[in-house]
């Protein structure tokens, strides 16, 4: 067992919010430490709730493949408000696991939540973007980014967010030299450093954009 009573308890309050199906798919990685914990974890959640539905597949699975995810193990958050792409790398454990129910709570009942300077910035992209968030369960400031990439993975079709438990996939880490946590990459190319509030948080996407590095 994941998650004690007490919790079971408390996630059924948050859940019981929700109104829509949301479709967790998780992408098995069975070579990978914490495999078998997260298809606990996620078992035990999608029990708590009606809305909530699981399936499961090995990352060599056909439907998997056609998923294009990156790595595994994954965790893909599918459902009709889901506009773009919602992908956590990893275990949705310690503070992200709040920021997992939050998000699917949102998912449900359509509710990005985003600020009109958000809203404004998602409306005017004209290509794609993707925003990659390097996390750890034990950083406070990491929800807060990783939020942001899930919210508007959500509103917009042309984002693809993705949160990365970087302890877990190091040579993804190395890769894009993430020294602290939470690190945002935008596009593969330009990142910043930190948890910053929404509205500060358009300001670093749109300048990571152009390809620079905050706050390194």
């Amino acid at each position: 067992m994941i998650l004690d009573e007490g919790t079971k308890e408390q996630v059924k309050q948050i859940l019981s919010k929700m109104t829509e199906d949301v479709n967790i798919v998780y992408v098995n990685n069975e070579n990978a430490p914490l495999s078998s914990q997260i298809k606990e974890l996620l078992t035990e959640l999608t029990e708590l709730n009606e809305h909530l539905k699981l399936k499961e597949y090995k990352k060599d699975d056909k439907e998997a493949k056609v998923l294009g995810l990156e790595d595994a193990p994954a965790v893909v958050l599918m459902n009709k408000n889901i506009k773009g792409r919602i992908v956590y790398y990893g275990i949705p454990s310690g503070y992200e696991f709040a920021n997992l129910l939050d998000v699917l709570v949102r998912a449900s009942n359509n509710d990005p939540g985003l600020t009109p300077k958000s809203k404004e910035f998602l409306d005017s992209l004209t290509e794609p973007i993707k925003l990659n968030v390097f996390v750890t369960p034990q950083c406070p400031h990491c929800p807060t980014s990783a939020s942001i990439a899930f919210r508007y993975a959500m509103y917009s079709d042309k984002v693809t967010g993705q949160v990365i438990e970087a302890q877990e996939f190091p040579e993804w880490s190395n890769r894009f030299k993430v020294m602290g946590v939470p690190k945002t990459v935008v596009n593969d190319k330009g990142s910043y450093v930190g948890g910053y509030p929404e509205e500060m948080a358009v300001d670093q996407i749109k300048q990571a954009l152009t390809g620079k590095n905050l706050g390194e």
